[in-house]
Parts: C-alpha cells; sequence; structure tokens
C-alpha cells in the first residue's frame, strides 16, 4: 500500500529527496563523520550553507540586497523578532487578520512593552472564508511596516501574486510559511520573508529568512545582539551552532526544485494538484470547500460533510488506506489536506478515489 501524507508539516518530502539523503547517510566523507556529526565550523559546512544560499538567490531571483538566514526557533519566533527589530521608529505595525497565525504575530507584537499591532482589516466574523483586502494605501508615516500573512495554512486562503500590488507604501514582511518555493511570487517586492522550511523546503527545525541587509542595518540596537538581524547577516547563520541537518535538507529540497523545473514549474503543478481536488470538491454531493473560490489557498485545501461526527470518521478510515493527516486544524475542524511539493499528483487521485466513495 502506498503512503501520502497530506500533513500540513512536517511534510511530505519527495521520493528523490529522500533517496539522496539515505544514500548521504550511508557514506563517510574523508574526517570518517556524516552530515549529523561535522561541525558547524569545517569547511564541509561552510560550502554546505554557501551553496544553500546561492541556490535560494538564484530559484527566488533575489537581487543583491538579500540576506539568506537560516535560524532555530520557527516562523513564530519571527513573530517577536521581527518587530524588536524593526518597529522602533513609529513602534506601530500595521496586520490584516487573515486567519490563527495572522493574529499570532499580532499578539507578539502587542506584548512587546511600547508597540501596537493595528488590524486594518479582518474576515474573523465571516470565520475565514475569504481574506480581508490589502489597503490601496498603507500610512508610512503612522507604521514601521506591514506585517502580511500571505498563506493561510488552518484556514485555506492565500494572497496570490496577482493580489498583491506592484510596490507597497512601506516595508512588508511576508509569512510565506506554507506557499515559499511553491507559488511563483516576486520576492523583491518585500522587506522579509520568513518561511519555516518544513512544508515546501525541507524538514522541521530551521527557519528561511530573506531579509534586505539595507533594512536590517536600520535595526534596534538596543536589544541583546543575538536577537538582532544583523548579527546573523555578519555571521553568515553561524553566530551559533546552527540546526545543521535542518539546512542540509533544505538544500536538497532547492536541488530538486531546480533540477525540476524551478518555481515555474512547482507554481504549475501546485495548480495542478489543487484544481483536481477542488473541481471534486465542488462538484460533491457530500463535501463543500467554503472559502471564497479566488481566494484558495493551493498548499492547504479546507473542507467538511458538516458533520464533526463524520469528518472524524472519514480521516480515521483515510488513515488506514495510507492517506494520512487529513484531520483539519485542532481548533478548526472539518478537514484539510495539505498539497506541498513533495505530494505527488498521484497522491491526489488516491484520495479523490477514497472520498468519491461516499458519492455512490
Amino acid at each position: 500500500m502506498d503512503i501520502y501524507n497530506f500533513g500540513a508539516g512536517p511534510a511530505a518530502l519527495p521520493i528523490e529527496v529522500k533517496k539522496q539523503i539515505l544514500s548521504d547517510l550511508s557514506k563517510h566523507q574523508d574526517d570518517q563523520l556524516s552530515i549529523l556529526e561535522i561541525s558547524h565550523r569545517s569547511a564541509e559546512f561552510v560550502s554546505l550553507v554557501n551553496h544553500v544560499e546561492d541556490t535560494c538567490k538564484k530559484i527566488f531571483n533575489l537581487d543583491d540586497d538579500f540576506a539568506v538566514l537560516f535560524l532555530s526557533g520557527g516562523a513564530t519566533m519571527q513573530f517577536a523578532l521581527t518587530p524588536l527589530n524593526f518597529a522602533v521608529e513609529k513602534k506601530r505595525v500595521a496586520f490584516l487578520n487573515s486567519g490563527q497565525f495572522a493574529e499570532r504575530a499580532a499578539e507578539q507584537a502587542e506584548g512587546i512593552k511600547g508597540i501596537k499591532a493595528d488590524f486594518l482589516g479582518s474576515t474573523k466574523d465571516d470565520h475565514y472564508q475569504r481574506l480581508p483586502l490589502i489597503p490601496s494605501r498603507i500610512d508610512n508615516l503612522k507604521y514601521d511596516y506591514f506585517h502580511l500573512t500571505v498563506n493561510n495554512t488552518v484556514e485555506g486562503t492565500c494572497y496570490h501574486p496577482d493580489f498583491l500590488p506592484e510596490q507597497f507604501d512601506l516595508p512588508v514582511v511576508a509569512d510565506m510559511t506554507s506557499c515559499l518555493g511553491e507559488e511563483n511570487f516576486d520576492l523583491n517586492k518585500f522587506q522579509m520573508v520568513i518561511a519555516s522550511v518544513q512544508k515546501n523546503l525541507g524538514t522541521a527545525g530551521t527557519t528561511i529568512v530573506l531579509l534586505r541587509k539595507s533594512w536590517a542595518k536600520t535595526a534596534n540596537l538596543e536589544i541583546p545582539t543575538i536577537m538582532q538581524y544583523e548579527t546573523f547577516i555578519n555571521s553568515n547563520s553561524l553566530i551559533n551552532t546552527p540546526p545543521v541537518f535542518p539546512i542540509y535538507v533544505t538544500g536538497k529540497m532547492l536541488d530538486w526544485i531546480n533540477l525540476n523545473g524551478g518555481i515555474a514549474e512547482m507554481d504549475r503543478l501546485a495548480k495542478e494538484r489543487a484544481n483536481l481536488l477542488y473541481d471534486f470538491l465542488d462538484s460533491s454531493k457530500i463535501f463543500k470547500a467554503s472559502v471564497k473560490k479566488s481566494d484558495r489557498s493551493l498548499a492547504n485545501v479546507v473542507f467538511s460533510t458538516g458533520d464533526e461526527s463524520k469528518d472524524a470518521q472519514i480521516a480515521m478510515e483515510a488513515q488506514k488506506e495510507g492517506l494520512l493527516s487529513i484531520k483539519g486544524y485542532r481548533s478548526f475542524g472539518g478537514l484539510r489536506v495539505s498539497l506541498y511539493n513533495g505530494m505527488p499528483l498521484e497522491g491526489v487521485k488516491e484520495l479523490i478515489n477514497f472520498l468519491s466513495r461516499g458519492e455512490r
């Protein structure tokens, strides 16, 4: 029986990447140490980090002002570090309440003494079944920056590339944890991009931060140096022991993306997977995908029968058939299917075959 992991993260890895990892772990370098054991100060690891950074810049077509950082603590750690570093002058940050992770980011900013977080729009009253609109203008005299949760993993919505303005009025921090590496965005619009890699770009343990070096120079110098982004820029992410193995896996994922058509091809495949499932759900007599069609995520498909006990039963039956982790987020309910880069089209077809049995 084939096994397909539809979990929201840690997510499925392509079979080719898993084989490469297993092959590398079975080999020994000249010093007889595997990637699990090598020093983060070794020439081998420094070379690896440089390769991953260079591949990242190439794949995402980043301009020369961007630094690529690999940090610990998850994307949620950046919810606090970002305002600590950059909510300096106005001490006010703009948000859109598009879901639970947008709320968490605002809560972290508000938790810092003297900093205010403002929601410029919210669809909470609509159960996040649509996205709040990005304002045509955001007052750069009032806010230090605008934090945008691009893909809402729990609710299954996404600000797709064509939703975004050509340019923003102020610095933008984009939380792209669930869509970086899958959808084809122009990242040069942003001052900062944060993404935990365990969705589309690797395994749990590190967070990619793409940060403009020019913006980093404006950051707060009155916080401990270990909390300053420029510290990590100047040390090439090596100020302390970095998450060596997760960075290695991210490198393998980026190499795989590069060899398989780049972000443009990942985007095409993501649309193919998601459209196949959404077409089934929209024609179903049992299941309903309630998110506004234009706002639907390619990465996280949220749907339900409308009966919590039935949804739970379906998730359990799917698990027995090798269709893993389709239960909805713990506080959201329903069913959720995550279709990241590691999910083959065959997995989506198997899921549809399983779900369609209830239609008969």
